[in-house]
């Protein structure tokens, strides 16, 4: 079956049949010469994904460090004071969602019409991308380790305690998005990965509907 799809025919065609007086194919479009291109997009839509995957990550500590303000200040009809609070870390979650869930959904369509990609980037391209991770990663962890000296600061006192932990957690958010989304651009560079994890996508989802 394989080889009547390769050579357009029927299976007794392929079997017994005259192929010699089928018209000639056209012409395969010859390969423009120089260096492979990205002719699909590859690369936006893995910055795309590299923006919204930490972006919605971080909301939800961002959320989480705002609603820690509001800890015990609000009730509802007579309700728990952390009403406001609990609230605040759902929305937070909603926004995450709104970021994760739909950029997941279009990184599985684009791998399904994309399954293989010719790798393009240059050595250049890598080593700036590692860099870029380099100094991401040294960014991400200063910023979480001002949030500790923020807790540990403003933590003495029960006053500014809450304070402390909306700061802790702002930062975090900061170091967490730093060194995802960077770590997410240079791991874009790893095109072999990305074919194979495309192949066992298209070849589960071929043994998925056999099944059907």
């Amino acid at each position: 079956l394989k080889l009547c799809q390769i050579f357009e025919c029927t299976l007794d065609d392929l079997v017994q049949g005259d192929l010699t007086g089928r018209a000639p194919e056209p012409e395969a479009v010859s390969v423009p010469a120089g260096p492979p291109t990205d002719v699909c997009g590859y690369d936006e839509h893995q910055r795309m994904m590299a923006f919204r995957v930490p972006t919605g990550v971080a909301a939800i500590l961002v959320m989480c460090g705002i609603a820690f303000l509001f800890e015990g200040s609000f009730s509802f009809m007579g309700g728990d004071a952390d009403t406001l609070m609990i609230v605040l870390i759902l929305l937070g979650v909603l926004v995450g969602l709104a970021f994760t869930v739909p950029a997941g959904m279009e990184h599985a369509a684009f791998m399904k019409a994309h399954p293989y990609i010719e790798d393009f980037y240059t050595e250049d391209d890598r080593a700036s991308a590692r860099r870029d991770l380099s100094r991401a990663i040294v960014a991400g962890i200063a910023a979480i380790f001002v949030g500790v000296a923020c807790i540990m600061v403003f933590g003495e006192h029960r006053d500014t305690e809450l304070q402390g932990l909306c700061l802790l957690m702002l930062f975090v958010a900061l170091g967490v998005w730093l060194i995802v989304r960077y770590g997410m651009l240079f791991g874009r560079m790893n095109i072999a990965e990305y074919n194979k994890s495309a192949a066992e996508e298209l070849e589960m989802e071929d043994i998925v509907n056999a099944q059907v």
